[in-house]
């Protein structure tokens, strides 16, 4: 099996978890390599809707020693993954939301 653990070995490395009615934070790293975080809030919309906004990052290694990662968020216009085969640091990061009066006002 060379380097990879087996399954009875795997150990919880680090863990968090902060949950409220407004927002979540959670990740976990586990002793193979594997690691899950996701982070949710509340975001609204110009005309007042209200939806969740969702970003996470999930990665494992594989058999041949790289890592696989998936960044994504999820906001009103559906999921948006980034696949990364490598050793790229990836920390989700959400769109940056403009004020629609600027938005207007470049837009004008």
């Amino acid at each position: 099996m060379g380097d990879r653990v087996e399954n009875s070995q795997i150990k919880m490395k680090e863990q968090s978890n902060n949950h409220d009615p407004e927002a979540f934070d959670w990740r976990y790293e586990l002793s193979d390599g594997r690691e899950v975080r996701q982070n949710a809030y509340w975001n609204e919309l110009p005309d007042g809707t209200r939806f969740l906004q969702v970003n996470g990052f999930y990665s494992y290694r594989g058999p041949d020693g790289v890592k696989y990662s998936v960044s994504y968020y999820v906001d009103e216009n559906g999921y948006h993954p980034t696949v990364i085969v490598g050793y790229e640091d990836l920390t989700p990061k959400p769109p940056q939301h403009i004020d629609t009066k600027v938005l207007a006002s470049l837009l004008g």
